[in-house]
């Protein structure tokens, strides 16, 4: 976008929001990065801020014109997305106000701040320092300005601390024979899962160390049974050679809860 450079102990910049052509940059936020070079070659820390342009005339009314949340986080201190982190920021400066409530209406907790730009981050608990139970919560974000002139914005945000499991895994047939002659040539693994999941399947040799395949990597629904086939063939497509593989299968849902064991290893066998 723009840079400057001078020398000194104390530096001052007075940036007119022009750009290298020297027009004028679009309203937004942006980050300035402050970069530093002693006589001696030796490099100071880094450092940035961020801060926002903008020309929107006073007597405009607010609006959110950009919003980002999580949909679900989980704080069962398992040390996996534990928090839900909010980013906001309005088209001029007001005083915000953001609130969690339970399905009743009932005020879980909330948050202010003023500005253009606002963040929130939420641990899961309430104006009691209680974490909240596993429910789906509506947000709501409040923006004032100076004329009294305000805007909303209403989210929903899950609290899911609970893993998922997983039931009837099936390999079959085991063994299997991917010699092209029509019988057994692929086999089946199959399995249920109670929420909806992210999905990995790897196979690897027997030890769990060398990969033979990337079987799967993607979400499944928990009303469907999750079954996948195998021709007994490498990432290369090369077939096997006869002996016995590792299935691993890691399944965590939206919210990082993990179904245990992590991962769920069984073996088949190839002939």
């Amino acid at each position: 976008m723009k840079s400057f450079s001078d020398l000194g102990d104390t530096i001052s910049i007075v940036w007119e929001g022009l750009d290298v052509r020297n027009n004028i940059v679009p309203d937004g936020s942006y980050t300035v990065s402050f970069e530093g070079l002693s006589g001696n070659q030796l490099e100071a820390v880094k450092q940035s801020a961020t801060f926002s342009v903008n020309t929107t005339p006073a007597e405009a009314p607010p609006e959110v014109v950009f919003y980002d949340a999580e949909d679900q986080f989980s704080p069962n201190e398992d040390g996996r997305q534990e928090i839900g982190i909010i980013d906001f920021e309005f088209n001029k400066s007001v005083d915000w106000l953001y609130e969690v409530f339970t399905s009743g209406s009932e005020l879980v907790i909330s948050f202010t701040g003023a500005g253009t730009i606002g963040n929130v981050t939420w641990d899961g608990k309430d104006i009691n320092d209680d974490v909240v139970p596993d429910a789906t919560y509506t947000t709501l974000l409040t923006g004032t300005d100076s004329l009294g002139q305000v805007v909303t914005h209403e989210d929903e945000i899950l609290i899911d601390t609970v893993a998922p499991e997983y039931g009837n895994l099936v390999i079959a047939p085991d063994p299997f024979s991917p010699d092209g002659d029509g019988i057994d040539d692929t086999t089946t693994i199959s399995l249920d899962i109670t929420a909806d999941s992210l999905v990995t399947v790897y196979i690897l040799q027997s030890d769990s160390v060398g990969l033979v395949k990337e079987l799967d990597r993607t979400f499944h629904h928990e009303d469907k049974t999750l079954e996948l086939q195998w021709d007994g063939t490498t990432d290369g497509g090369v077939v096997v050679s006869p002996g016995e593989y590792q299935i691993s299968i890691w399944i965590r849902d939206n919210a990082s809860n993990r179904v245990e064991p992590y991962p769920i290893k069984t073996l088949v066998t190839v002939e």
